[in-house]
């Protein structure tokens, strides 16, 4: 499921580029997910952008909260990455739980040598 989730997420950024607005806005959405593609990414938030960590580690507690991303937590969580009531945007949570949601449940990967 993780590994789904990788090449979802960096086929959608590469569909995303775009200078239109629309499509930045949800380019600038994925890109918030980036740090969960590598752990070593996103233990250096911590340090460089803790109000992201804290969004991120609220999004992982948030995935365990519904059934269809239990697994996919879990799987996080298997991997090292953290998670922790913290305080959210809770606009940009509910966006990103969308948008996971999306990336879990679709293929967005192509095998033209992107991911």
């Amino acid at each position: 499921m993780y590994d789904q989730f990788v090449k979802n997420l960096n086929y959608y950024s590469f569909l995303m580029r775009d200078e239109s607005v629309v499509q930045n806005r949800r380019y600038q959405l994925g890109e918030t997910l980036k740090p969960l593609t590598d752990i070593a990414r996103f233990n250096r938030l911590v340090v460089e952008n803790r109000q992201q960590y804290d969004q991120l580690q609220a999004l992982i507690w948030a995935l365990e909260e519904r059934d269809f991303s239990q697994t996919f937590a879990w799987e996080l969580w298997a991997r090292g990455f953290d998670k922790a009531n913290c305080i959210a945007n809770n606009e940009l949570l509910t966006e990103q739980l969308k948008l996971v949601g999306l990336l879990l449940g679709t293929q967005y990967w192509a095998d033209d040598g992107i991911n």
